[in-house]
């Protein structure tokens, strides 16, 4: 199989969700970790569309690590380029080269009586397909069955801006459109010197709504609910790959993966 041996400083966004992206390439750009890695998105303005994507999958083979959004509700018309992605990068994975997912949760999670062994069938097929070395939960992704949006090839991208119900109640004055959310937990609108330090409260602030979350849908992991909230992640039973919360440590992990892919280059010279 063809190895790319000669990718750069870089991180490939993949998504079709301008808001997500907008985070990410905001998150990613404030870590003092990244300095000097470019951040490779899709040319958004206020839509992207699945042939952006795939006309950005033979570059993915510069880059050090690729970031997929593999939520349900987009998967289905990303996939031919993803099938493009993974095929160009499969024999990097993990030595040359790292991918990450962020998606959300399975369509069961939230019927009576699931617990958190539902994720195990749903990181499985991820680590098969895409060979993360991380995936990550967003629930600001997840809809409820009733509540989850209706997109086809034309679909309008303010489908990305509605709150999950369940969310909206646990933010309660805190809660808005997804983007006033990601904005407010990244501290967008803080000035650059005062950021870190604003972001580091307001993760404090999101990190006790996501406890009281875990608790309420998962009453039986009540000893574990910590491993949720560390870089580690949680280690769902019969599953290899951790389940971790976006966007906890997020920065940390894209920033240790282009380590490793740096490290990796210069043992392979």
């Amino acid at each position: 199989m063809l190895h790319y041996r000669h990718r750069k400083p870089q991180i490939h966004v993949l998504s079709l969700d301008p808001i997500l992206v907008a985070d990410i390439a905001g998150r990613l750009h404030d870590e003092p970790q990244m300095k000097g890695i470019e951040v490779i998105t899709p040319h958004a303005g206020h839509k992207v569309t699945p042939d952006q994507i795939d006309r950005m999958a033979r570059s993915t083979t510069a880059s050090w690590v690729l970031i997929l959004d593999v939520r349900s509700d987009t998967l289905p018309l990303l996939q031919p380029a993803y099938n493009k992605v993974v095929g160009y990068n499969r024999a990097d994975f993990n030595f040359l080269c790292y991918s990450l997912c962020i998606a959300d949760g399975p369509a069961t999670l939230f019927q009576y009586g699931s617990g958190v062994e539902v994720f195990a069938l749903h990181l499985a097929r991820f680590r098969l397909d895409y060979s993360p070395a991380a995936f990550f939960y967003d629930p600001f992704l997840h809809y409820a069955h009733d509540e989850r949006p209706r997109r086809g090839l034309d679909f309008d991208a303010a489908c990305f801006d509605r709150l999950p119900k369940r969310l909206a109640k646990q933010l309660g004055d805190k809660a808005g459109t997804i983007s006033e959310v990601r904005r407010f937990f990244r501290a967008a609108e803080a000035a650059s010197d005062r950021r870190a330090k604003v972001r580091q409260a307001r993760l404090k602030i999101l990190t006790d709504m996501l406890r009281r979350r875990l608790a309420e849908a998962f009453p039986a992991e009540k000893n574990r609910l910590e491993t949720f909230l560390s870089k580690e992640g949680f280690p769902v039973p019969g599953e290899t790959l951790p389940l971790h919360l976006y966007p906890l440590f997020f920065e940390d992990w894209v920033a240790d993966l282009a380590e490793r892919a740096a490290q990796a280059r210069l043992r392979d010279r």
